[in-house]
């Protein structure tokens, strides 16, 4: 199996070139300026995956561990 690394973000990507899948995320902010919190939505391989943060980058990571747990990624 393989490992999920540094930069899951381009892994996800490099599966999603793989598979033939477009990835378009989804992004929505709640929270106040100086506190706010980022949503990602991810639909990969007919799954929605959701991830959170304190930024887009850090919400986009999230959800890319979690699709790449759901493929064998460890």
């Amino acid at each position: 199996m393989p490992r999920i690394n540094k930069d899951p973000i381009n892994q996800l990507n490099n599966l999603a070139q793989q598979k033939g899948i477009k990835i378009n995320p989804q992004f929505s902010s709640s929270g106040t300026q100086n506190n706010e919190e980022w949503t990602v939505d991810i639909e990969f391989d007919g799954t929605n995956y959701t991830g959170k943060g304190s930024s887009k980058p850090e919400a986009k990571k999230v959800a890319a561990i979690k699709i790449l747990k759901d493929h064998g990624y460890t």
